[in-house]
């Protein structure tokens, strides 16, 4: 292909990824843009060619609509026939991006290539589309540096360049975006410091995940008001959590874990009502999350206090119940299995588990929780709360996800009877669980489960006294499924009892 051919061949790719054609469109886009999608055509594959089936141009005089591109698939044009959006998002296009012109739509205000494989590193001449208003490259095979043109498309309000292999690091440029709104840039390689962003007052949304960033959380990102999601984890940041954070009056969502923060915890961060996600964990922090934060969503306090007393206790009935040892559950399971490097809480209790306003479990307080890494398994000192620490674990200072396991079961038990099992667990290993009486392990303050709740309580306790023995990787996930399982064996069982119900008065009449 010749040099002057790309630029064409740019042009046409990009007119390719584009929506479906919008219900304004005017057939006068020139030849020449007609043209350029047709050479770009010969050099693009895509696995579905049914998207390039529109893509031909007859004789001006046969009067078919795809004499013009802006009935072409994938071509948005607005009422002088002129490109301004661009869409083939998942289509499987495959093709380079760099060296291509983007001179020729002027007016592109939407670039929409996500999930294809497009490679070659990001154009600069993209950044010469000054109306641009939304960019999409994410999930493609792009590489190379953000180009530092980025900063001339003031119009911006969104950017994502995800899930690429992109590196270096964040163009200072990026600053000059002040419209933007959305800024998506998780994608495993970007390096160096971060950047104040103080220009970005309009930035609602910010994804810096899952890279290699450096240095300090500059205190400037207070500023940043109208934040709702601010997405750092996984990073390597350092030095402590800026006060100022807690300026973010509108922050939804705020992670930090998986990095190397120091100092404690600014108690600022406690005027972020707002919140709903909150992750500090596996930094070097110290102190805690403010109390005025924590209770402010979990206002029902721990399991410990509720089983205290015995008017909130008798609120916590059984399918409250189950539904808590559920959530607990699907925590661990997401701690041991879901995270990157898996996280031993070391500490489940019912002190560390609380209840939100709606009976939804919490588990909390990581301030004792391990990484679990290949070279790591020893602990030099003993950690957690007597009556839930596994036994071995005081001899051995081995520690591995059982260690929860072993807490989990004595937790769920707790649950059942209300107060904790004590005693009652050693019996586990020297009874059968059909030969335990059930009104010994419920808690006597609620009445009498239905048969359904029944089953669960049983299953929950056979749970707890083969769990360890059986521990595989899936088994925290198949007692939260379990429980699910048998919520909707209920309804089923319940809906049968009804129609054989209805069947016989129907028969009776």
């Amino acid at each position: 292909m010749g040099p002057l051919e790309k630029p064409l061949c740019l042009f046409s790719l990009v007119l390719f990824v584009t929506l479906f054609s919008s219900t304004i469109n005017v057939a006068s886009a020139s030849d020449e843009e007609a043209n350029a999608l047709l050479t770009c055509k010969a050099n693009l594959q895509s696995a579905n060619d049914s998207l390039l089936t529109s893509w031909i141009l007859p004789p001006h005089d046969s009067g078919s609509t795809n004499a013009s591109p802006c009935n072409w698939f994938g071509v948005s044009c607005n009422l002088d026939g002129t490109v301004i959006r661009l869409n083939v998002t998942n289509s499987s296009v495959n093709g380079m991006l760099d060296n291509f012109s983007f001179s020729l739509s002027p007016n592109l205000a939407y670039i929409e290539l996500s999930i294809n494989k497009f490679f070659g590193v990001n154009p600069p001449l993209i950044c010469s589309l000054s109306k641009l208003i939304y960019v999409d490259l994410s999930t493609n095979q792009l590489s190379g540096n953000i180009p530092l043109e980025i900063g001339l498309l003031i119009n911006l309000e969104t950017l994502h360049l995800f899930d690429n292999q992109l590196n270096g690091s964040i163009p200072q440029k990026i600053d000059q975006l002040k419209s933007l709104i959305e800024l998506a840039l998780y994608t495993k390689s970007l390096s160096g410091p971060m950047h104040t962003l103080t220009n970005l007052g309009n930035l609602t949304r910010l994804y810096l995940y899952g890279n290699d960033l450096s240095g300090f959380i500059p205190p400037e990102m207070g500023n940043l008001v109208n934040l709702v999601e601010l997405y750092m984890d996984g990073n390597n940041l350092t030095g402590s959590i800026p006060f100022t954070l807690g300026n973010l009056n509108n922050l939804t969502v705020l992670h930090l874990f998986n990095n190397s923060l120091s100092g404690s915890i600014p108690q600022e961060i406690g005027q972020l009502k707002s919140l709903q996600s909150l992750t500090f964990q596996t930094n070097n922090l110290t102190g805690s999350i403010p109390t005025s934060l924590v209770y402010e969503y979990l206002k029902r306090g721990s399991l410990a206090v509720i089983f205290n007393k015995d008017e909130e206790a008798k609120e916590l009935d059984w399918p409250k119940r189950v539904n808590i040892i559920k959530g607990v559950a699907s925590a661990l399971s997401y701690m041991h299995q879901d995270c990157t490097l898996a996280i031993v809480h070391r500490d489940i209790s019912s002190n560390n588990v609380v209840i939100d306003e709606e009976y939804e479990a919490c588990v909390s307080d990581f301030g004792i929780a391990k990484l679990l890494k290949l070279d790591s398994s020893n602990w030099s000192a003993f950690a957690g709360t007597y009556g839930y620490v596994a036994p071995e674990l005081a001899y051995t200072m081995k520690v591995t996800e059982k260690c929860d396991i072993y807490s989990f079961g004595v937790l769920a038990l707790e649950v059942i009877k209300g107060k904790h099992p004590g005693d009652f667990i050693t019996s586990l290993l020297t009874a059968a669980v059909e030969n335990i009486k059930l009104k010994v392990v419920l808690d006597q303050r609620l009445s009498p489960p239905s048969p359904e709740v029944e089953e669960v309580v049983i299953s929950e306790i056979g749970d707890a006294d083969s769990g360890r023995r059986r521990i595989g990787d899936g088994w925290l996930s198949t007692v939260a499924v379990n429980a699910t399982t048998k919520e909707d064996d209920w309804k089923r069982r319940r809906r049968r009892r009804r129609r054989r119900q209805w069947s016989r008065q129907r028969e009776a009449e």
